[in-house]
This record gives C-alpha cells, sequence and structure tokens, in this order.
C-alpha cells in the first residue's frame, strides 16, 4: 500500500504542478510586461498591440500572377499584410495587401498592382481594427507597433516576373 499511494501521489503531484506552474508564469509575465510597454511606449495608438509580432520576407521575382509572397507573419490579432511601395528609401503608397488571421502563417501571397511596383517594396502589419475584413487605411486598419513603438516593417527588393535576381 505505502509503495502504491506514494507512487501515485508524487507522479500526479508533480505532472500538474510543473505544467501548470509553467504555463501560468509564462503567460502572466509576458502578458503583463509586454502590455505595460506596449501602452507606455505607443499611447493612443490604434496599432498598438501586445504579444509577438514579426515578418519574415525574402527578396525576389515578382510572380506570373502579380503577387509576391511573404514567408512568414507573426501577429497577435487579425490584420493585414500591406505591400508599400518605396518612396525615397521609405513606404509610399500601398499597392497590395492581404488579410491575415492572429497568430502565425507562413507563405502569405499578397497581390500587388504591376503598374506602381518599384524596385524595394515593404510589407508593414496593419490591425483590422475598423469594419471586420474590410482594408481601412488611412483609416481605423493602422500599422502595428512592435513593443518599442516602431512599425513592423521590412523591405525587400524585387524584380520583373520570371526574372531571377535581386
Amino acid at each position: 500500500d505505502t509503495g502504491g499511494d506514494a507512487g501515485a501521489d508524487t507522479g500526479a503531484d508533480a505532472g500538474a504542478d510543473a505544467g501548470d506552474d509553467a504555463g501560468a508564469d509564462a503567460g502572466a509575465d509576458t502578458g503583463d510586461d509586454a502590455g505595460a510597454d506596449t501602452g507606455d511606449d505607443t499611447s493612443g495608438d490604434a496599432g498598438a498591440v501586445t504579444g509577438d509580432v514579426g515578418l519574415l520576407v525574402q527578396d525576389q521575382a515578382i510572380a506570373e500572377d502579380g503577387t509576391v509572397l511573404i514567408e512568414q507573419v507573426i501577429i497577435p490579432v487579425n490584420g493585414w499584410v500591406d505591400i508599400h511601395a518605396d518612396s525615397s528609401g521609405a513606404p509610399g503608397e500601398i499597392i497590395g495587401f492581404a488579410q491575415v488571421v492572429a497568430g502565425q502563417a507562413q507563405n502569405v501571397v499578397v497581390p500587388v498592382d504591376g503598374n506602381r511596383v518599384t524596385g524595394t517594396l515593404w510589407a508593414m502589419l496593419h490591425v483590422d481594427a475598423g469594419e471586420l475584413g474590410v482594408h481601412e487605411f488611412p483609416g481605423p486598419d493602422a500599422p502595428i507597433t512592435d513593443a518599442n513603438g516602431n512599425v513592423v516593417v521590412m523591405p525587400f527588393a524585387v524584380t520583373a516576373p520570371g526574372t531571377e535576381g535581386g
């Protein structure tokens, strides 16, 4: 009896405690810290979010169907990946966008206006803060900022469809 009881109690308690503590602590710490930092650094910014954000995009040829590929999107809320033309080394007009759901997405295909493509394009994350599923920028669908108040944006070089290089 003693051996059986000790084994059952130790296994159940250790497993439950380790799982519960790790999950609760990690979630509380990350959420509290990110929330405080984002709120302080971006007060009043409609695009301020808490949680991980990120973009990964490589230089590429525009696809034959007029799209570009965003390798990875990490976004804590539903939103948009907007593609901006280059304007003197900074993001200019929006020439394409694609909707993304909260979480992590791989290989997001974004159609772009081939008549307005520049040699460098800028991928930028925006929130879907107005009417859900309707791209409203300028307007409520503001650019997302990270915990330091920086807009989440990444430049990448493009070449014409069917050509390689960059």
